[in-house]
C-alpha cells in the first residue's frame, strides 16, 4: 500500500506487480508488464496548470547550510509566464533557520 507521509527513499526491488483476486487468497506476479519509479518533474506533473518546484542544495563547502531554490515553470499554450511572481513563505524556526544574510533574489 502507497503511504503518503513515508518520505524515505523509494527502492524499485520493494515493489511488486501481482495478480489480485476477491475469490482466491492465491496471488499470481505479473511478468508481462513493468513499471519504473520517476521523479515527478515540472514536465510530468504540470498538466496544463503552472508548477513551483523546491530544492534544498547541500552547500559544497558548509554541510550544514543548505539553499533553497525556487523555479516556477509554466508549460501552459497559453502562458505568458511568470515575470514578477510573489511568492509568501512560511518558516517554522524550530525545524530550521532562516539566515538573512545568505538572501539573494537572483
Amino acid at each position: 500500500n502507497y503511504d503518503s507521509n513515508n518520505f524515505e527513499n523509494k527502492l524499485i526491488s520493494d515493489y511488486v506487480l501481482e495478480i489480485f483476486n476477491d475469490e482466491s487468497n492465491d496471488n499470481q506476479q505479473i511478468n508481462w508488464l513493468d513499471f519504473s519509479l520517476i521523479s515527478p518533474t515540472p514536465e510530468l506533473i504540470n498538466q496544463g496548470n503552472p508548477v513551483i518546484e523546491k530544492k534544498f542544495l547541500r552547500d559544497p563547502e558548509d554541510k550544514d547550510l543548505y539553499w533553497l531554490e525556487i523555479h516556477i515553470y509554466d508549460y501552459r499554450t497559453h502562458g505568458k509566464g511568470f515575470l514578477g511572481a510573489e511568492i509568501d513563505l512560511e518558516w517554522d524556526n524550530n525545524i530550521s533557520k532562516f539566515d538573512n544574510n545568505f538572501y539573494n533574489l537572483e
